[in-house]
């Protein structure tokens, strides 16, 4: 189904995946795509430097640099400030991070735990 519908390759793919023509095409699926590729790809953390209350972070991660530059190109047009690093898109601050998690709406339980974690952090440092 995924080769014949959406042209995934068959076998080895790691470096192959590209977003599928099908939701490049349609803004109203793109949410739904970078939610699927974070809740299994992405992640949420504090950074080791700076203070507390200002270094979150976000990353999602794709071995395909077809693929990390597609998806980058796919959060920019929802709006968020992100920046590529090699093969990971990645985004920084309180501010984007909840917004990226208030629009997205992450379904991988780990992320949403993590975040809520931090956000009590944060509000126990300021």
């Amino acid at each position: 189904m995924f080769h014949g519908l959406f042209g995934f390759p068959i076998g080895d793919k790691c470096l192959l995946v590209k977003v599928p023509s099908l939701i490049l095409g349609q803004l109203s699926v793109r949410i739904d795509y970078v939610r699927g590729v974070f809740d299994t790809d992405g992640s949420v953390y504090l950074r080791n430097t700076g203070s507390p209350s200002k270094n979150i972070a976000l990353d999602i991660s794709s071995s395909s640099r077809v693929h990390i530059f597609q998806l980058y190109g796919m959060i920019r047009t929802l709006g968020f400030n992100c920046w590529l690093e090699s093969t990971h898109v990645r985004m920084g601050g309180w501010t984007t991070v909840n917004e990226f998690f208030r629009r997205i709406k992450p379904h991988n339980l780990i992320h949403i735990k993590r975040l809520t974690e931090f956000n009590a952090l944060r509000a126990g440092v300021a």
